[in-house]
């Protein structure tokens, strides 16, 4: 799915379809983000597990997204292995992650290739073992709880936004835009009339 816009590397809607594979029975759900940096990390809000995805000869570009994505990964994969500064890019990662506090769980970096199929089932299992510190450490749980929470956060976002364009549609708000464009009012002032007056008819 596209992202439409939607800042963060996930389509708004990629939320509720992980949800819904998830409670139709599906093992194992992949959620792929668009890319990512230090701003695009929603996917840490969806998966249980964010495996970071990295190609080699990124240099400086790891140092920084160390703000950013470094600090979300359970576990680390330069991808490609078989290409120059893949040995490289893994000790950067490396490094970069030993200056990070952890909570029990280390993120490891692995090097892999799909041409080659080298690394593959090393991935696999430590997904497994993520999860399962998961589970032992009763965070799981906490996650689940973290993400229903946010879900629906999302729901009463969008409904909220959904009426406050309701609202500045009204002839009476578009006279007032008017004087906010015209810098007769200020647009403080209107939004919160906006605000008050959809408190009030709900």
């Amino acid at each position: 799915m596209g992202t439409r816009g939607s800042l963060g590397g996930l389509n708004r809607a990629t939320r509720m379809a992980a949800r819904i594979l998830d409670a139709a029975g599906f093992d194992w759900v992949f959620v792929e983000t668009v890319g990512a940096g230090q701003s695009e990390v929603d996917v840490h809000d969806v998966a249980y597990t964010t495996v970071v995805v990295m190609a080699p000869g990124m240099g400086d570009d790891i140092q920084a997204m160390k703000a950013g994505i470094m600090e979300i990964g359970d576990l680390f994969i330069i991808n490609k292995e078989d290409r120059d500064g893949a040995d490289r890019t893994a000790m950067q990662v490396e490094s970069v992650l030993q200056l990070s506090m952890t909570t029990g769980w280390n993120p490891p970096v692995f090097k892999a290739s799909a041409e080659l199929n080298t690394g593959i089932d090393s991935v696999v299992d430590t997904i497994e073992r993520h999860r399962a510190h998961l589970v032992a450490s009763g965070k799981l749980d906490a996650l689940k709880i973290r993400m229903a929470r946010l879900d629906v956060l999302e729901i009463l976002k969008a409904r909220l936004t959904d009426t406050m364009k309701q609202q500045l549609d009204q002839p009476a708000v578009q006279a007032e835009l008017e004087k906010v464009a015209s810098k007769q009012s200020d647009p403080y002032s209107l939004a919160d009339v906006i605000f008050e007056q959809s408190w009030r008819n709900t």
